[in-house]
């Protein structure tokens, strides 16, 4: 048996379990942690509770990547589809201004 983990934007986990080679049985795990969606990055380098502008640039220094890429992060991946593209900065963007109450 094998899992494949892959942490995902505000504290979701994804577990994905593999069980030999013809049967698949997915487990999602959802752990959301406190925060604000779209808040992925701030000063010390993680969520700071604020979407702004450090958010939105995070998001842009990833476009157009996808897992391999040199620039590619997890994290700027918020609709966790392995590509950063338009759909993740309009995500941020959506959210700006939001903070943690």
């Amino acid at each position: 048996m094998r899992a494949l983990e892959r942490k995902v934007a505000w504290g979701t986990m994804l577990t994905l379990i593999v069980v030999g080679m013809l049967a698949l049985t997915t487990s999602i795990q959802l752990v959301m942690a406190p925060g604000v969606p779209g808040d992925v990055y701030g000063p010390e380098g993680k969520p700071d509770g604020k979407v702004d502008g450090r958010d939105i640039a995070f998001v842009a220094g990833c476009f157009a990547t996808k897992p391999g890429d040199a620039r590619w992060n997890a994290t700027a991946d918020l609709n966790v589809d392995l590509k950063i593209d338009g759909r993740d900065l309009w995500f941020v963007a959506s959210n700006f201004g939001k903070t943690d109450p």
